[in-house]
C-alpha cells in the first residue's frame, strides 16, 4: 500500500503532474484512505501489459518515445520494456521484451548485457 501511495504522490508532484492527464484507476477522486477497499473490490487477473507507451516518429503526436525508446522532451530517460511494443503480441512477452530492452539500450550499456557463451556437454550454448 505504501508503494501505491508513493507512486500517486510522485505522479502528482510538480515534476510529473504536468506530464500526465490524471490517474486512470482508481482515479483522482479516490483518497488514499479508501485504497484498500477499492483495491479489494476491483481485484482481477492481469496479463503482461504491452503497448502503453506508444513509440513513433517525430511527426506522430501520440508517440511518447522515439524509435530508440527515448522519452520525448526528457534527457537520459528511455523506456526499454514491453510498453513500447506497438501492438499486443500473440505470444508470451518475455523474450520479446528482452529483445526490445536490448535493442533500446545505448550501445555502451548493450555491450555490458551480453550473455557469455558456455559449453554444455561439448556443445556451445548461450
Amino acid at each position: 500500500m505504501e508503494a501505491l501511495k508513493l507512486s500517486r504522490r510522485l505522479a502528482r508532484s510538480p515534476v510529473f503532474g504536468p506530464l500526465q492527464a490524471g490517474e486512470l484507476i482508481p482515479g483522482d477522486a479516490v483518497r488514499d484512505e479508501a485504497l484498500p477497499e477499492v483495491i479489494a473490490a476491483n481485484l482481477a487477473t492481469y496479463g503482461h501489459g504491452t503497448s502503453t507507451v506508444p513509440m513513433g516518429g517525430a511527426s506522430d503526436p501520440a508517440a511518447v518515445v522515439d524509435s530508440a525508446g527515448v522519452v520525448r522532451g526528457l534527457h537520459n530517460l528511455r523506456v526499454v520494456d514491453a510498453s513500447v511494443i506497438p501492438h499486443v503480441p500473440s505470444t508470451v512477452t518475455n523474450l520479446t521484451t528482452i529483445m526490445v530492452g536490448r535493442a533500446h539500450l545505448p550501445p555502451g550499456l548493450r555491450a555490458m548485457t551480453t550473455v557469455p557463451r558456455r559449453s554444455v556437454s561439448g556443445r556451445e550454448m548461450l
